[in-house]
C-alpha cells in the first residue's frame, strides 16, 4: 500500500514535470488530442498555440524526441532529459538578459553622466 502511494505521489511529480515544460506539454496535449479521436476543443487549441510559441522560445527542444505523436507516450527518462535541457536553455537566455540588463544600466549611468554634465536635473530613473 506504501509502495502504491509512493509511485502514484512520483508519476504526480513527472506529470507536473512534463507540464512544466513547454514542449513536452504541446507533445502531451497532441498525443492525449490524438488518442481522443484527433477532436479538440476551442479552449485548447488556443493553449496548444501558447504552447507553440513556448516551443519556439525554448528552442524547439522536442525537435528530436519525435516527429509523430500517434501513439506516444513520454517516458520519464524522456521527460527528465528534456526538463533538463530547458532548464539549461532558460540559464542561458537568464544569462544573456542579465548581461544586456547590465549594458543597459551602464548606458543610463553614461546619458546620467552626460545629462549632469550639461546641468541638467535627474528625476526618476529608479
Amino acid at each position: 500500500m506504501i509502495e502504491k502511494r509512493y509511485r502514484t505521489n512520483l508519476n504526480d511529480k513527472i506529470t507536473q514535470l512534463r507540464d512544466a515544460v513547454p514542449s513536452l506539454r504541446l507533445l502531451a496535449q497532441r498525443a492525449k488530442n490524438a488518442a481522443e479521436g484527433g477532436s479538440a476543443t476551442r479552449a485548447e487549441l488556443e493553449d496548444d498555440d501558447d504552447d507553440a510559441a513556448a516551443v519556439a522560445e525554448d528552442g524547439g527542444l522536442i525537435r528530436e524526441t519525435t516527429c509523430s505523436t500517434s501513439g506516444l507516450k513520454l517516458n520519464k527518462a524522456t521527460i527528465l532529459s528534456k526538463a533538463t535541457e530547458y532548464i539549461r536553455q532558460l540559464e542561458r537566455r537568464n544569462q544573456g538578459l542579465e548581461a544586456e540588463n547590465g549594458a543597459l544600466r551602464g548606458r543610463m549611468e553614461g546619458l546620467e553622466m552626460i545629462l549632469m554634465s550639461h546641468g541638467g536635473v535627474l528625476g526618476g530613473w529608479n
